[in-house]
Formats: C-alpha cells, structure tokens, sequence
C-alpha cells in the first residue's frame, strides 16, 4: 500500500454516502433511553448541515513511513488549502517538505500536478451522479449515525463516561454485515449537546493486503454546537502486492477553519488536464 492509496481510504471514509444510520440501540445505563440518544445525535447533525453553506480551511498532512518498531523512516508532510460548498471541493497544494526539508520546484508541481487529475476524475465522477440523492456536505460528523432506510449498523451498547474531563455519551457502533464500506468502534458525544468529541474506529472489513487499520478522529467547535474534525490519525501495515511490506501512519491537522467566506466560483471551476 502506498501514501495515494492511504488519501483515498481517508477519501472514501469522509464520504457520507456509504455511512448510514445505526439501528436504534438496546437499554442503556441511566434514566435515558437509547433512542433518545440517538435522537439527539440526529438533530445535532440536521441543525449542523445547514448551518453553513461554504468552509475554508487548511490541512497539514503527515505521512511516515514507520520500520517494525514503530520508529519513523520517512516522513512526508503536505500544506494544502481546502475550500468546500455542500456539493464540491477543492484542495490545493501549497507546500510539500520530505524529512523536515522543503521538495524542490520541479517534486512540488508534479505533484500538483497529480492531484490535479485526481480532483477532475472525482469531479466528473460526482456530476455523473447529478439529478439523484447527493451528499450535503463534505466533513459530515458521526457518519454511522445517519438516518437510512435499511439499517446497517446497531448500537451495542450506550454509557455515560467522561472524555478529557468533560460529560459525554460513549455509543458502540457495530456494522451488521463485513464491509470496508462499513466502520466498527465507538464515538464519543457531548451529554447536553451531542456534538461530536472523538471517533475511534476500525474497517468492518479489511481491504487486501491490509492486516490492520485504526483511525481516531478528534473535533472541535467550530458554529455553536457544531462539530469539525480537527486531527485525524490513521495507522496501518500489511503487504502491498502480496509482497511489499508497509506500515504507515497518516496524521491529518484542520486548521483556519471559515464558515461561509463568500468564495469565488472559479474556485470550483473544473482542473485542467
């Protein structure tokens, strides 16, 4: 497995598509039922959405390549600005350093360059889709807890706990069938609000060559009550090929983030070729 190939898992996980809502969970711990849980997680979400209509922010990505003990070989570090409206986005590629020290002129635009031509495929992949149900957002928080009409998720358990000091509901996501289009795991949300603190997850199914994958997402506050994924990191190791070992780690900053800028179109014009 390759760095590309880690951004398009991180890619395929962002998407709100293939993430749908849990089965209503079984008795919980407290005076509160499940399904008022869950409720409020539902609400926290709708309110959310359509609290914002663009955001820009920016993204320190970090990808290391780790030896069997876990110590860093190489590190690969990307400064990219991201501009999203509830139907599209675009990332553009400002800066790119390998160990600490900057890439030269000609490493940085082809690579510019590459992820130019990945944004125009997926670009023309979204706008073949146009005219049926599209997704509403990029970041959408807490995916497994969107509603759906054939679940596939259940929630196994619902507990009071604390995170970093503050009151917060822990859920367990369980999916109910093997899938890597499917996450198992837990999220924690605030008691009074529900808006998301953290995510810590694995794939429901492995992808192959894949021996082991985990991912945590970390949110903070961005509109009142409303939840924005500040750090993600993803760890995993396996063979690519059926022969090449791998073991990387991909840590993701947000920072900067703008609710509603007033961006230009021509942001959201198609790349060139």
């Amino acid at each position: 497995m390759t760095c590309r190939t880690l951004r398009l898992i991180l890619a395929c996980l962002a998407a709100p598509a293939v993430l749908p809502m849990p089965a209503l969970g079984q008795g919980m711990h407290g005076s509160v039922p499940a399904d008022s849980v869950i409720a409020g997680i539902r609400r926290t979400l709708t309110v959310c959405d359509s609290a914002w209509r663009e955001l820009a922010y920016i993204t320190v990505t970090r990808e290391r390549k780790l030896d069997g003990e876990g110590r860093i070989e190489k590190e690969t570090t990307y400064k990219s600005r991201v501009y999203v409206r509830h139907d599209d986005q675009r990332e553009f590629l400002e800066a790119m350093w390998e160990d600490g020290q900057p890439v030269s002129d000609k490493k940085l635009r082809s690579e510019q360059d590459d992820r130019r031509k990945q944004q125009r495929k997926q670009l023309q992949e979204r706008r073949k889709k146009k005219g049926e149900e599209r997704e509403k957002g990029t970041f959408r928080m807490l995916d497994p807890f969107r509603e759906d009409p054939v679940p596939d998720y259940d929630l196994t358990a619902i507990s009071p706990d604390t995170l970093s000091g503050v009151p917060v509901w822990k859920v367990a996501v369980q999916p109910r069938r093997e899938s890597e289009d499917l996450l198992a795991g837990m999220a924690w949300v605030t008691i009074d609000t529900y808006r998301a603190i953290a995510e810590s997850y694995r794939l429901a199914k492995l992808p192959g060559g894949v021996k082991s994958m985990e991912m945590r997402f970390e949110y903070g506050e961005v509109i009142p009550q409303c939840a924005f994924p500040r750090h993600f990191l993803m760890r995993a190791h396996g063979r690519a090929l059926l022969v090449i070992k791998f073991n990387m780690e991909l840590d993701v900053q947000m920072d900067s983030v703008q609710i509603d800028p007033e961006l230009p179109d021509s942001l959201f014009a198609m790349p060139e070729d």
